[in-house]
């Protein structure tokens, strides 16, 4: 879904670009923003694949009988490097 939705994110401005040929300024703009959000949602996709594994590894900990303790010192959230 991630994949597609960057695919129609990136088409979208090729077509206004190429096809209905519009003014050059607009479709350099509409560029930009296209090429801005797909850099958010790659950002988002991966701060999320890290959140997850961080409650994963913090799930198993406690599953596991470990005390989860953070600590600024180490830089830990729930207690899990």
């Amino acid at each position: 879904m991630v994949i597609m939705n960057m695919i129609v994110i990136f088409v979208y401005p090729l077509y206004v670009s190429f096809v209905i040929k519009g003014n050059a300024s607009l479709s350099a703009f509409i560029m930009m923003q296209a090429t801005v959000m797909i850099l958010k949602m790659i950002s988002y996709h991966h701060t999320m694949y890290d959140v997850r594994y961080l409650v994963k590894r913090a799930a198993q900990a406690k599953k596991d009988d470990k005390t989860l303790i953070p600590s600024k010192i180490e830089g830990t959230i729930m207690g899990v490097n």
